[in-house]
């Protein structure tokens, strides 16, 4: 799926991966509309303003689907 899609998953609650994360990895939206990882580091600021390179704009997918 793509980031926008990645996005708009992560609002309805799925937790997503991308083909460079390793097979633990995923971020997914908190109640606060904060995107965080697994491990609950405050990933917003990354997702949005910094992983903009062409690499980052596709193959994400909902985790454990």
């Amino acid at each position: 799926m793509t980031k926008q899609e990645a996005y708009i998953a992560m609002g309805e609650g799925h937790k997503v991966t991308h083909r460079y994360f390793s097979n633990d990895e995923y971020i997914y939206m908190d109640n606060r509309g904060y995107i965080m990882t697994e491990d609950n580091y405050n990933f917003t600021e990354e997702f949005e303003e910094r992983r903009t390179e062409d690499t980052w704009l596709n193959d994400w997918e909902l985790k454990g689907v």
